[in-house]
């Protein structure tokens, strides 16, 4: 569930006009669901590293370099949030990738248990990538796939932070997920 409440919306309005003192107000009343949604991600993602807590304090850091005014009710905190945990996860995995690729140190044998595990990580930049194309074609299929996928947001919620009505947000979700799915088996990175 994600928190809702006049306190979050006048938090973001003062911060809005430029009071940072507001955001450290702020985050204690997001934080619990924050680390809820990152947990989420994380087991979804296969963890690759990193831990709720640490995932939770990126996105404090990447919310407040944001332009405060571009954050001016609880709908857009929370899109703003699933975005930023698709990037901090999505760059994490380039991060991890590249390491492996380019550490210098000779490869690994290969570990029968690993080799039917399928790449987590290959699988989510795919999904970024995907993202990134759609974003140009449908920007609302984005978001509402960002709420929806790296969120964890519900229909309702989706449609609170879309402004946007439940039954937009299912029609949305069954088209957004039939393009990923089309797109993710043509296999274009």
């Amino acid at each position: 569930m994600v928190a809702s409440g006049p306190d979050i919306t006048a938090l973001l309005s003062r911060y809005g006009d430029g009071d940072s003192a507001a955001l450290s107000e702020l985050m204690p009343l997001v934080y619990g669901e924050l680390k809820k949604i990152a947990s989420r991600q994380l087991r979804g993602m296969g963890g690759n590293g990193l831990n709720t807590t640490g995932l939770v304090n990126d996105l404090y850091i990447k919310i407040a370099s944001q332009d405060p005014r571009a954050v001016n009710n609880r709908g857009h905190f929370y899109a703003l949030a699933a975005r930023a945990m698709r990037n901090l996860l999505v760059d994490h995995l380039r991060a991890r990738s590249a390491a492996k690729r380019n550490d210098g140190e000779a490869p690994l044998p290969l570990d029968e248990e690993l080799a039917g595990t399928p790449d987590l990580a290959a699988f989510w930049l795919n999904v970024d990538g995907a993202l990134t194309e759609l974003s140009e074609r449908d920007p609302r299929l984005v978001k509402l796939l960002e709420c929806r996928v790296f969120g964890g947001y519900s229909f309702q919620e989706t449609a609170d932070v879309l402004e946007v009505s439940v039954r937009t947000v299912e029609r949305d979700w069954m088209r957004a997920k039939a393009w990923l799915r089309a797109r993710l088996d043509r296999g274009e990175a």
